[in-house]
């Protein structure tokens, strides 16, 4: 259901390995409210730093700083 992104030539996103492919959709209304289409969306999203940490418990605290700094910060 989720694809890691591999690119087609060496580009500096390649370097990393913790991107997904976001899938082309046919239809708008239907396809971006899509798991397989804002999954990805929303991981690539996030910084570098957040996607590559290994430690469930220690990702779930920094996502959780990193959604309040986006929402509460003016």
């Amino acid at each position: 259901m989720l694809n890691v992104y591999i690119p087609s030539r060496q580009l500096r996103s390649s370097s990393d390995s913790r991107m997904l492919r976001i899938p082309h959709v046919r239809t708008k209304a239907f396809g971006h409210r899509s798991f397989s289409y804002a999954a990805p969306k929303i991981w690539n999203s996030l910084p570098y730093d957040i996607r590559h940490i290994d430690s469930t418990p220690s990702f779930k605290a920094a996502l959780k700083t990193h959604l309040f700094k986006i929402y509460l910060d003016p």
